[in-house]
């Protein structure tokens, strides 16, 4: 139901709290705030016995960067339903996020003694990984894949795990079964080209990256694909393709402080050093404290120097 909808269905009956959720929700993905924030106070007058009540206003709290107020609302909907497993699994997720790993296990196996899916074996592998307890998380994982295999999310999540532990052979062949059925894969184009870096196999690496950025239409994303595809020709020494990469992530961002410091390094590598100064210049614009930049600018101004004396 679109939001005019809901508004009109809500001036109709404006105690109906499906339609108050559902508003609020839309709010909160809209990030306008204070109508959120307006709905689900109305719909917290209106059935403060609700468990949905409340895991909803910490969704949106949540989302808000308001992680700790967030746990609070999730504990009250789980303390109002047991069952809501929902609200225990955002919990755990947001205790982790807060680096409480300890509680957010605990809470996860709980909603996992009510139901154990896939996604919530998912958070608690997530869980064990980053709390360093990789083993624990191979064994989640390993779970997931025999109950669903299909569970894209879970098998990235895998794929960071086995990399951490060295296991780049078995990372790499899950993520050829994800793309043997999802060729675009944009997440696993990218872990793929990862994946070979780490290998040294920057060649075999670009057309995985080079597929995702053509493939990309989130300009975000496609700003940190384009990253990591300038990074592979800069590690191949193809400064040239590397440049065109960095450059064309400054049209996205022209704030981004790594693309011109990249771009100043490549410049000056060719001794290009007015633009080589313009881009570490920008770098220290956006990033004062940045040692770099700040060095190579008096490499460059050295390199001047000795021109001017030996001119």
């Amino acid at each position: 139901m679109g939001i005019h909808l809901l508004q009109e269905a809500l001036k109709f009956d404006p105690h109906n709290i499906d339609g108050l959720l559902a508003y609020g929700g839309m709010m909160a993905e809209t990030q306008n705030w204070n109508e959120a924030e307006r709905i689900f106070k109305i719909a917290l007058e209106e059935r403060p016995d609700l468990a949905n009540v409340y895991h909803n206003y910490g969704t949106y709290l949540q989302k808000r960067g308001m992680v700790a107020e967030a746990v609070e609302y999730y504990k009250i909907a789980y303390n109002i339903d047991e069952r809501h497993s929902a609200s225990m699994v955002n919990a755990a997720k947001a205790l982790n996020q807060l680096g409480k790993n300890k509680e957010a296990e605990n809470i996860v196996n709980r909603a996992l003694a009510i139901h154990r899916d896939s996604s919530t074996l998912d958070v608690l592998g997530i869980i064990y990984y980053d709390s360093g307890q990789l083993q624990k998380s191979v064994s989640v994982f390993e779970e997931i894949k025999q109950q669903a295999p299909n569970n894209t999310d879970a098998i990235l999540h895998y794929v960071h795990v086995l990399s951490d532990l060295d296991e780049f052979d078995k990372a790499e062949a899950l993520l050829h079964q994800i793309l043997n059925t999802e060729p675009y894969h944009i997440k696993a184009l990218r872990e793929m080209a990862v994946l070979l870096a780490l290998k040294n196999k920057h060649e075999e690496a670009l057309p995985y990256i080079g597929l995702a950025v053509s493939k990309c239409k989130k300009p975000e994303m496609l700003q940190k694909l384009l990253f990591q595809q300038g990074n592979h020709y800069k590690d191949l020494k193809r400064y040239g393709e590397a440049l065109k990469s960095y450059n064309e992530i400054i049209k996205y961002d022209p704030k981004h402080v790594q693309a011109h410091l990249n771009i100043g390094g490549i410049h000056h590598l060719y001794a290009r050093l007015e633009k080589a100064r313009h881009h570490y210049q920008i770098t220290l614009k956006l990033d004062p404290g940045n040692s770099l930049a700040t060095s190579n600018l008096a490499r460059l101004q050295k390199i001047e120097n000795n021109m001017k004396s030996n001119g």
